[in-house]
């Protein structure tokens, strides 16, 4: 299109699933179970690996990993343990 004349070269024109399709060059970012000033406790689940986190005797943190060790979301607890904040990770971290 821009050696026809049809856009212009100003026009930035962006592939929206190459740009979102993994490269060799991210890095993976790996996350730790043990959490500094935290203490933790393993939570029963089936199938992947989750853990809770209290300070100062409060329940603060949930994370969930899966087999592989991959962090799937971490939970973030008000003063009367419902979830008011969840971040979600990508395979890549």
């Amino acid at each position: 299109m821009y050696q026809k004349g049809l856009l212009d070269k100003r026009i930035i024109v962006l592939n929206m699933f190459e740009s979102l399709k993994p490269h060799k060059n991210y890095k993976v970012i790996t996350h730790n179970i043990k959490e500094k000033n935290y203490i933790k406790f393993k939570a029963k689940t089936k199938e992947n690996f989750g853990f809770r986190y209290f300070k100062d005797s409060l329940y603060e943190k949930y994370k969930l990993f899966n087999e592989e060790g991959d962090l799937l979301f971490v939970d973030y607890m008000n003063n009367s343990r419902h979830r008011c904040l969840r971040e979600e990770y990508s395979s890549t971290g």
